[in-house]
């Protein structure tokens, strides 16, 4: 039950921050019956935050996630992860309105997700690695085995950003697509295998069919087309075959196929004169565009980025209306961003009153650190 709880642990992190309304009772019983599998899923506002932009999904939907782990035949049978269908639409943060009570949760979660980490690394540091070796030696060498044999295939992937604000009267749209993408694992003469032994090396091939990227200026939005029609059009947008490009599209890679070919070395960081991966690739075809208003477009875009996270903590003071609808609250909005953000926390911060609760406050900590550590 030792790996069953990890993978356990690792899905219901990972895809819990990813998409909504995740039902981790259910998804940890089928991951312990070994068959998970998950349809028509929301993907988080905040999805795409360890970017470090200011930008927010506005729409997104995951069709189908499939996993499937032969408990009992792990040294026979290969584990198999299938993604389908991963349509994400994102926006500026400030092209939303801003929401006090998601902003507050928001920073909530980050901290809290902060100091798990700041636990976890304390107690790794702190554990006896003869003992970690130990009991965790059957994990890793189970682990091995499923990464030696792990089927990937994913397909279907759009992710677009559309910008209404940054060029007034024009929507800019920026888009990755993927049809395809498949890993196999093979022998060392690239044949489709399952390795059964235990060795230091093993060989997968990675199948990238009809990647490509585009940069389109004063096209249509799909923030308010109804949910049957935004789907079907996501998936309608990705290139099937290089020449089947979406017509509407300016492309500034159009869709590229490749194949590659993955030597894969674990015991390689101990040999410096052999690499840990070594990796033959073969890409049919490139080719790269840039327009002239693409370019420019793009470096507007990035300036409005450094702008936008700027702007970001005085969000919460901008009034609703325009600037000659409402020019008082605009001036408080100046006064505000000075007042609220700078001047009264450096007041705050060196009052006796803030100290002597902030040395209270360490008092309790250091007591509890002190009792954690010793028990």
């Amino acid at each position: 039950m030792v790996f069953e709880s990890i993978v356990a642990e690792l899905l219901n992190k990972y895809l819990g921050s990813f998409v909504e309304s995740l039902d981790s009772s259910q998804l940890n019983l089928g991951i312990f019956g070994g068959t998970v599998q998950l349809e028509n899923l929301a993907i988080r506002e905040e999805a795409l935050v360890e970017l470090g932009l200011p930008i927010l999904v506005k729409r997104g939907h995951l069709r189908k996630l499939d996993l499937k782990i032969p408990w009992k035949n792990l040294y026979r049978d290969p584990v198999e992860v299938s993604i389908d269908g991963v349509y994400v639409l994102a926006q500026p943060t400030h092209a939303t309105k801003y929401d006090a009570k998601k902003d507050e949760e928001s920073k909530r979660k980050k901290k809290t997700e902060e100091l798990k980490e700041i636990e976890e690394a304390q107690r790794n540091a702190l554990e006896d690695k003869a003992k970690k070796q130990e009991k965790d030696g059957f994990a890793v060498k189970l682990a091995m085995q499923v990464v030696r044999n792990v089927q990937v295939s994913i397909t279907d992937i759009h992710i677009r950003y559309e910008d209404p604000i940054t060029i007034p009267g024009k929507l800019l749209s920026y888009g990755v697509t993927l049809e395809k993408l498949a890993v196999q694992t093979t022998d060392r003469n690239w044949n489709p295998t399952f390795v059964t032994e235990e060795s230091s090396k093993f060989w997968k091939i990675v199948d990238l069919s009809c990647l490509s990227a585009y940069c389109d200026i004063d096209g249509e939005s799909l923030v308010d087309v109804s949910t049957e029609k935004w789907e079907r059009a996501f998936s309608a947008m990705i290139p099937r075959r290089r020449d089947n490009v979406h017509p509407a599209h300016q492309y500034l890679i159009s869709p590229i196929s490749a194949e590659a070919h993955l030597a894969i070395d674990k015991n390689a960081p101990s040999d410096p004169n052999s690499p840990q991966v070594d990796v033959s690739m073969n890409i049919h075809q490139v080719a790269l565009a840039v327009g002239k208003d693409q370019f420019h477009s793009s470096l507007v875009v990035v300036e409005q980025f450094d702008r936008m996270a700027t702007n970001l903590p005085y969000r919460k003071y901008k009034p609703p209306a325009a600037l000659k609808a409402d020019r008082r609250g605009w001036w408080n909005y100046a006064i505000n961003s000075v007042l609220k953000e700078d001047v009264e926390p450096r007041l705050r911060q060196w009052s006796w009153a803030n100290i002597k609760k902030h040395r209270s406050v360490l008092v309790r900590l250091q007591a509890s650190l002190i009792i954690y550590y010793t028990l």
